[in-house]
């Protein structure tokens, strides 16, 4: 099971400072949805150029001098730090939701 992260008092006191949003959840909840499109659309053109590198080394004459040219493409990497970026403001939305919820009330 996963631990739920809470903000402390000062976390959230700093967060406010440095994120002035009227709806701070819808903000975060408008964040975690464009990463995650952005994540999607990475990944299938990561696929897309795997893709291409098989078809290169099917067709190649000498497979071994193109093998070198094989690399885990660019927007791989960038997708994975892209869901990673996802997953922490989730985690922090988790933390900022009691706080919101508690200032809604009063």
């Amino acid at each position: 099971m996963k631990k739920i992260r809470k903000l402390t008092p000062q976390e959230y006191q700093v967060y406010q400072k440095k994120h002035d949003y009227e709806d701070v959840i819808a903000a975060k909840e408008a964040k975690i949805s464009n990463e995650k499109a952005s994540y999607a659309r990475l990944q299938k053109k990561s696929k897309q150029q795997l893709q291409k590198q098989i078809l290169s080394l099917r067709t190649a004459i000498d497979p071994d001098a193109i093998e070198d040219d094989l690399d885990i493409p660019e927007e791989e990497l960038i997708a994975n730090r892209t869901i990673r970026n996802a997953r922490t403001h989730k985690n922090r939305l988790s933390g900022l939701r009691d706080y919101e919820e508690n200032d809604s009330v009063e």
